[in-house]
């Protein structure tokens, strides 16, 4: 995994929008139950301390934009740069054409945080979370596509993800196929004070095309269950019922879980460096914890255990891959991270070599034709793609403005 700064952790940590899930999909953030008067509640114009969203090849397409300017209230974007909290949202919602944009260009606020781009052939159903009965800039409901019932079925959308706050919160945002795929968005991120160029994403693909070449890829294993009967999405196994108890995938990565969990059989079998830290310990064979130390510089520092995930716990990244103290998250994300990739059986001090990557099954089919697709095969496939550097987050060396983002959406 990379080292990242503090600003740049501060940064990962402000894109992370906790989801509930049920019925429907909320986005909420800390705050006291109850109506907000927060002063998101009153519409402002966006700094002239922001920056451009540039839009390309989205004429037919609607815009939403959604975040957090102040901590624990949603407000969303209009074309004009303005911003409003998401319970002072009219009738038809959030969502503006991008006909009211002007030559493409959507003026973004110099403080947004945890915030969305949506992009989508129809307006987005995104109502203020409900809190005592009242409408609540505390959260907004999101789309959730394994409910028949969401408004936003038919809908085709994807979205960009990203965070700032300049002078304290440096700019940092992906494209991502965590949660599923509908539409090819590549993005361009400039900063021209630092020379920072990069682009991620997928471009120059139509979104048929991707999701027929993804089903010829993935032909014979449960991956191929994941694309939606019109064919116009691909769910992701995270979020798939195929991958869940009971599923035709529920057990797809137990024998790699299993013959891991094997062999790192007894005290001192299971070791990982990271830089000047050491992780060193064992299991009690499968079904038992990994117990582990972690050392620096040859003095322990800490100690933990992992209990053996379920294959869900894998495709998921969660429950037993997502709990307990920083240490024992930082241990589970490689875990997690190395039996998507199929390398948890090399040794770990291989776990960063890309080659070896979704090569030897199981791994996860899904997030490997997405990196194949992507610039610079850099992809979110699953949530701890970003370890060894492997995911599409841009993140600046600085708090300062970037000079533009630029969206280049395709068909």
């Amino acid at each position: 995994m990379r080292n990242p700064t503090k600003t740049a952790v501060a940064t990962v940590a402000a894109l992370l929008v906790p989801l509930t899930t049920g019925l429907a999909a909320i986005a909420y953030a800390d705050a006291p139950d109850g109506p907000s008067s927060s002063p998101s509640a009153t519409p402002s114009e966006a700094s002239a301390e922001g920056f451009p969203l540039h839009i390309k090849g989205g004429g037919e397409y609607y815009i939403t934009i959604v975040g957090q300017q102040t901590s624990g209230h949603y407000s969303y974007v209009k074309a004009d740069g303005s911003i409003v909290a998401v319970t002072q949202q009219p009738p038809e919602g959030m969502s503006f054409p991008m006909n009211q944009v002007r030559n493409g260009n959507i003026p973004l606020p110099s403080h947004l945080e945890g915030a969305r781009i949506f992009v989508s052939k129809k307006p987005m159903v995104m109502p203020a979370a409900a809190v005592g009965g009242q409408p609540s800039d505390t959260g907004y409901v999101q789309p959730d596509l394994n409910n028949p019932s969401d408004p936003n079925q038919g809908n085709i959308y994807d979205f960009f993800e990203y965070t700032f706050d300049r002078g304290r919160v440096a700019f940092g945002g992906d494209t991502t196929q965590v949660d599923g795929f509908s539409l090819p968005i590549a993005a361009e991120l400039k900063q021209d004070s630092s020379g920072y160029d990069r682009k991620v994403g997928i471009a120059g693909r139509k979104a048929a095309a991707l999701i027929d070449q993804y089903r010829r890829q993935v032909a014979g294993t449960p991956f191929a269950s994941l694309v939606n009967a019109d064919g116009t999405h691909i769910t992701a196994p995270r979020s798939a019922s195929t991958f869940q108890w009971g599923g035709a995938g529920s057990t797809y990565f137990y024998l790699a879980v299993k013959k891991a969990w094997e062999q790192w059989t007894g005290d001192g079998s299971f070791k990982l460096a990271d830089g000047d830290s050491v992780y060193t310990g064992g299991t009690g064979g499968p079904g038992t914890p990994l117990k582990f130390k972690k050392e620096v510089n040859g003095q322990k520092v800490a100690s933990g255990s992992v209990q053996m995930p379920s294959s869900s716990d894998v495709a998921a990244c969660a429950n037993t891959l997502a709990t307990g103290s920083d240490t024992e998250k930082f241990i589970e994300a490689q875990l997690c991270a190395a039996f998507n990739r199929g390398v948890a059986q090399n040794q770990t001090d291989t776990w960063g070599d890309t080659s070896k990557y979704y090569q030897q099954a199981p791994f996860n089919n899904y997030a490997a034709f997405f990196h194949d697709v992507s610039y610079d095969r850099h992809a979110y496939g699953f949530a701890y793609d970003d370890v060894h550097d492997q995911s599409s987050v841009m993140i600046l060396p600085n708090s300062d403005t970037p000079t533009s983002l630029t969206l280049t959406i395709g068909t």
